[in-house]
């Protein structure tokens, strides 16, 4: 029976799937972390070195870097994808503000930064000047969660990649623990194609490990849609945004009747 593997590489940049601005994050545990102090100088910060990582908003429609502080401040880069349009930030950090800049001069477009539970809230006060730097109905407001070690993109990437090697080469056992990490800690962050390319990958060795349940749990998400016809699955969508979530139904929908899902198998 013909497989499918959604191998492709994890966005660097932000997802492709609907913006979620306004995450509530209120019932999530509380983290111990230590992020922006109540200084608000306008003096560039090298001060807040807990700052420095990467973060992401649920669902993985935007992307927040920090660089740890270096002689030139504490240089910053924000971009997201909306249903096809999304919004391009870089600058630097200054107290509890990121100043956005363009070349080397300070442009009039300030991101708040705002600590929160998991990591930073951002919002603006200039709206009108920053929405320059977006598409039509881009969108970059949102809580960014800071990301664990094994979920920056370059550490996805890698276990990817890494990934595929493993599977191609027959070793199943080192390819699931080369994936695992990431399909139990990283999925909430991921952008929509990559979560599906991570659910359906891990389905797979799953099943040849002979692990059938781990492999229909993995596939669980999208066993509604898999029901459904093409048509209906994507009703309301962006045309960029259908496209991409059909690719990942359709290997779903391949790899769940693989696995013994017998609706999965009468849907092909």
């Amino acid at each position: 029976m013909r497989t499918t593997l959604l191998l492709a590489s994890a966005c660097l940049q932000a997802g492709c799937g609907q913006p979620k601005p306004d995450i509530d994050v209120a019932s999530a545990p509380p983290t111990p972390t230590s992020f922006i102090q109540a200084d608000t100088s306008d003096t560039t910060s090298a001060s807040h070195p807990t700052l420095a990582g990467a973060y992401a908003t649920e669902g993985g429609w935007g992307r927040l870097s920090i660089e740890a502080p270096a002689v030139e401040g504490v240089r910053f880069t924000l971009e997201t994808e909306n249903a096809g349009n999304g919004c391009n930030f870089s600058g630097q950090v200054r107290g509890r503000r990121a100043v956005v800049y363009e070349g080397a001069m300070a442009s009039q477009c300030t991101l708040d930064l705002t600590s929160s539970r998991r990591g930073i809230a951002v919002s603006t006060s200039t709206a009108d000047a920053c929405n320059a730097y977006c598409g039509h109905n881009g969108s970059y407001r949102g809580d960014y969660l800071r990301l664990p070690a094994a979920c920056t993109p370059d550490a996805i990437a890698h276990a990817r990649e890494r990934f595929k090697q493993l599977y191609d080469s027959k070793d199943y056992a080192q390819a699931n623990q080369a994936l695992a990490p990431v399909y139990r800690g990283c999925l909430p962050t991921l952008p929509m194609v990559d979560e599906g390319g991570v659910r359906n990958d891990y389905a797979l060795v799953r099943h040849k490990l002979h692990d059938n349940a781990g492999c229909l749990e993995a596939l669980d998400k999208y066993r509604a849609d898999v029901a459904r016809n093409d048509e209906g699955i994507v009703d309301g969508m962006a045309p960029t945004v259908a496209e991409e979530y059909l690719a990942v139904v359709g290997a779903a929908r391949t790899n769940l009747a693989l696995c013994g899902d017998r609706r999965a198998s009468a849907n092909r």
